[in-house]
């Protein structure tokens, strides 16, 4: 895979970032703002992004999602691509799950780490993936924080290598 730099020319392109309120997440979303880009973050509490973002600029913005419910995902994707026109960038950066040893989960706990980790990263791979195709130059980027590219074979994607992106 060749190296992109992500960072330029960003101006007016379009980013959704799920997972905004973590360290990593935050950062990334506070770059893209600088960088000119409209920045969607997608996540259930507004009271959390308003703390998060309340001097924030005029380009962050919230888009409620519930990103464990496929209709709340597609509902969200479906709301940003109708109003901006096109999607050219985005971070699946969420992830949830109960954190154990497999010897100390219970079967439902595996499940909720399969849902928040891989099942919502397939739903918005399906959901996304056609407004990300009709990104004015073609390209779309996938950003994102999961051991799954093996997943992403015919996708232009890029994990979260910073070596790579920073390049």
């Amino acid at each position: 895979m060749e190296n992109i730099n992500i960072f330029s020319d960003l101006k007016n392109k379009v980013a959704l970032i799920t997972g905004g309120y973590g360290h990593l997440g935050t950062a990334m979303v506070e770059v893209l703002s600088s960088l000119g880009a409209k920045v969607h973050v997608l996540a259930r509490s507004e009271e959390k992004f308003n703390k998060k973002f309340k001097e924030s600029s005029d380009t962050i913005f919230f888009q409620k999602t519930d990103i464990s419910n496929f209709d709340s995902i597609s509902k969200s994707i479906g709301v940003i691509g109708r109003k901006e026109k096109k999607i050219d960038i985005f971070i699946n950066n969420a992830n949830f799950g109960v954190t154990n040893h497999p010897e100390k989960m219970t079967s439902q706990e595996w499940r909720l780490g399969i849902n928040g980790n891989l099942n919502q990263f397939f739903d918005f791979i399906q959901i996304v993936t056609p407004f990300l195709k009709k990104s004015e130059n073609g390209k779309y980027w996938i950003i994102y924080n999961k051991s799954t590219g093996k997943i992403l074979k015919n996708i232009n994607y890029i994990p979260a290598n910073f070596n790579n992106i920073l390049k």
